[in-house]
């Protein structure tokens, strides 16, 4: 996120891939991702990220509690 509000949002999706290659389990990486992706107007593909998340741990959404992208139908 620091590197989104930097205006540098496409080197915090790099990074946010990074991290999950590393490690895919990671609830804090994939709500970065999902968040940065929807500040692109990924909508959809920041959808799925945070969807991820969520199935790893449905409390994802309390990582950024002002996400209102963060909701599933």
């Amino acid at each position: 996120m620091i590197l989104t509000r930097l205006g540098r949002p496409q080197e915090a999706v790099l990074a946010c891939i990074r991290a999950l290659a590393l490690d895919r389990l990671c609830i804090f990486a994939w709500v970065t991702y999902g968040m940065v992706l929807g500040r692109l107007g990924k909508y959809q593909e920041a959808e799925l990220a945070l969807a991820v998340a969520e199935d790893l741990d449905p409390q994802a959404r309390a990582l950024y509690p002002g996400n209102l992208t963060m909701t599933r139908a």
